[in-house]
């Protein structure tokens, strides 16, 4: 699986796996840089593992690594390089600090669109989040069909007008080999799948300047059926700005499994409650074989799009339902916990 991070190949990996193997688990990103043989120790694979999310495990964000990989991997590939040598530091074992140790600095987490623009980079897709969770409501709104039912749904009939929503992936400006003219191959994607349409002559003049990757949009086209594949011949193009939520405040209900709700999971999700405070009423319901227990927490947050997506995340596409969504079924309370009761539930669910 490592095989297929932007710049790390099977040399690499079967390197990382003996070094593993041989010498045991890595605790920390110095740990692993000094255990990997030299052909690992490099810049380029060590870049790309960083933006991956390779050491996310091993206690630093992306940004502290990124800002001192690079003389970290100077120092211990001088190191290696010393030892295939012979040349080893006679003092070396006669001082508690490592003179190779590069420390990382405490530096905050990149936001979530840098990450995520990582992430796609080095392995042609998202891993952590995505950039369109807290947003279906807004894509089912204004699209007529998911992209991947558009592709697919053979009773779509050729020549009709539909809309299609997504996060722009990619822009690429071209000019046409015989006519000259340049165009527009422009990619979007939803949660289902992925299409590129081309914007040519007046298409082109409205907005080569106005479309730019991550923005999410509304594609109205008339559909093109060809020997090649599906697809549109667009109309128009609309930018959709993010939802605000800012004015919800009623209530938030998170349905999780038994199973899952573990130490680390609970831990998470109050360390994203506390990250989104807001005016919002929040229950959380932990289903089992014997039923379920609903929890009313005295913290309120903020729905946002960016709580949506962190919750999803971590517990499910289905797993948040809002009090006035009424395409969700509502969460049962008939366990409900009071707000007093919950003194002593909340450290069952977080402290504990």
């Amino acid at each position: 699986g490592l095989a297929a991070v932007k710049g790390v190949g099977d040399s690499v990996v079967a390197g990382i796996i003996e070094a593993r193997e041989s010498k045991g688990k890595f605790t920390s990103f110095n740990d692993f840089l000094k255990k990997v043989p030299v052909q690992v120790c490099n810049k380029r694979t060590v870049e790309s593992l960083i933006k991956a999310g390779a050491f996310d495990s091993l206690g630093h964000t992306r940004r502290s690594l990124m800002a001192i990989f690079e003389s970290a991997v100077d120092s211990q590939t001088s190191r290696k390089k010393e030892e295939a040598k012979g040349q080893l530091d006679l003092f070396g074992g006669l001082f508690d600090e490592d003179p190779t140790l590069v420390e990382a600095p405490e530096l905050e987490e990149f936001e979530k669109k840098i990450k995520l623009t990582m992430e796609r980079d080095t392995l042609g897709l998202y891993v952590s989040d995505h950039p369109l969770f807290g947003r279906e409501s807004q894509l089912a709104t204004n699209a007529t069909y998911s992209i991947g039912n558009f592709i697919e749904n053979e009773n779509i009939e050729d020549g009709s007008t539909v809309t299609l929503c997504g996060l722009i992936t990619g822009i690429v400006n071209r000019v046409g080999k015989k006519s000259g003219k340049p165009y527009l191959l422009v990619t979007i994607e939803d949660f289902e799948g992925e299409i590129a349409f081309l914007l040519t002559g007046k298409s082109f003049a409205d907005y080569v300047d106005t479309l730019a990757t991550d923005q999410v949009v509304a594609v109205r086209g008339r559909v093109n059926d060809r020997d090649d594949g599906r697809n549109m011949n667009v109309y128009s193009v609309q930018i959709l700005d993010a939802p605000t939520n800012d004015e919800y405040l009623g209530k938030i209900h998170v349905r999780i499994s038994n199973e899952k709700a573990n130490r680390e999971v609970l831990e998470r999700i109050q360390y994203i409650i506390k990250q989104h405070p807001g005016n919002s009423e929040m229950m959380i319901t932990i289903d089992s074989a014997e039923g379920s227990r609903t929890f009313t927490l005295p913290q309120r947050v903020r729905y946002s799009t960016e709580f949506i997506g962190e919750m999803k995340v971590l517990l499910g596409m289905n797993c948040i339902v809002r009090d006035d969504d009424s395409s969700n079924e509502e969460v049962s309370t008939d366990s409900t916990d009071s707000v007093a009761a919950l003194e002593v539930d909340e450290r069952t669910l977080f402290d504990s």
